[in-house]
């Protein structure tokens, strides 16, 4: 059985152009810009990797099924949303349309609903050392029938009404501490950025 493999590392960031060279031996600290730049780096490539694993249907299907997986994720964006702290902007929907008259879906998903998708399989894998994997993970790179598509979307229909799982992964997305002991990042303002990126950085 497939798995979605885990985001890659994070990617090195050269130096500014027109900065002074660091001493032999020493690397000089990263500024904000720096930081910043090596963040949105990583996402990108976060965001390669998982549109890299987008699997094809064997089956087309119903468009139906497409819109009842991205009504189930935006359900389970909307709980952890409204579970961030005070003060954290919240995760906007996603929103996608097929073109008018489209019947059935045949092509890997659009990244607007399998970049969200697949960044909750991570979470649920990994929030709290794995905590809730048994319960709620699911491997999206299986999505080849309309079946999988609806099994999917009732995994997610579950996770949404899991109030301790979307506690968790809210906490780790906007209320938890980030790395060695770091303040963690507000989730991204909706001029900023999309439910899909906000869940990206959160796996990252």
């Amino acid at each position: 059985m497939a798995q979605l493999a885990p985001p890659p590392a994070t990617v090195p960031v050269p130096p500014a152009p027109g900065a002074p060279p660091a001493p032999a031996g020493t690397a000089p600290p990263p500024g904000p810009a720096d930081v910043a730049a090596s963040e949105q780096q990583r996402l990108e490539a976060v965001q390669g990797s998982l549109m890299d694993q987008s699997p094809v249907p064997t089956q087309a299907v119903p468009i139906r099924d497409v819109e009842r997986v991205l009504e189930e994720v935006n359900g389970v964006l909307g709980k952890i949303s409204d579970s961030l702290p005070a003060g954290y902007d919240a995760i906007r929907p996603i929103v996608w349309e097929p073109t008018k008259g489209e019947k059935t879906w045949s092509a890997a998903l659009p990244p607007a609903i399998w970049l969200p998708l697949a960044t909750l399989f991570i979470m649920a894998m990994q929030v709290e050392g794995g905590k809730y994997a048994p319960k709620h993970g699911f491997d999206p790179t299986t999505m080849k029938t309309p079946d999988d598509y609806q099994a999917v979307a009732a995994k997610l229909r579950v996770m949404a009404n899991d109030k301790k799982f979307i506690e968790a992964v809210s906490a780790d997305i906007g209320g938890g501490a980030g790395p060695e002991g770091s303040p963690a990042r507000p989730a991204p303002a909706p001029e900023e950025a999309g439910g899909e990126d906000a869940m990206s950085r959160a796996a990252m």
